[in-house]
């Protein structure tokens, strides 16, 4: 795919699955849409898959809920500190703050 396509194409995508998942029930989000995050965000393969992730969790993580950001998300999240790309570092630090205000630190 073209880079700039996609670079114009991302924010649009990204908000109408935040627009969709607002609608779907709490159960539906756990069984539908985390494991789909769960498993972008440990693809050791995929950069981008990972980076997508980031913003994916910093969009959804108020929609998700403090219980599933705490015991599902957060350690996930957080250990992409330590990652060897420098713009999935980057990315993380700059989407911290609401991870933070969704778990009350």
């Amino acid at each position: 795919m073209d880079e700039q396509l996609k670079q114009d194409l991302l924010p649009k995508i990204l908000s109408q699955l935040v627009l969709i998942t607002s609608y779907l029930s709490q159960a539906d989000r756990q069984t539908l849409i985390l494991p789909i995050i769960l498993d972008s965000i440990k693809d050791s393969e995929d950069e981008e898959r990972r980076l997508t992730s980031i913003i994916i969790i910093d969009e959804l993580c108020e929609t998700l809920g403090e219980e599933v950001c705490r015991d599902q998300l957060m350690y996930e999240f957080v250990s992409l500190q330590d990652d060897p790309a420098f713009k999935i570092r980057r990315e993380l630090v700059t989407r911290l703050v609401r991870m933070s205000k969704v778990l009350g630190e």
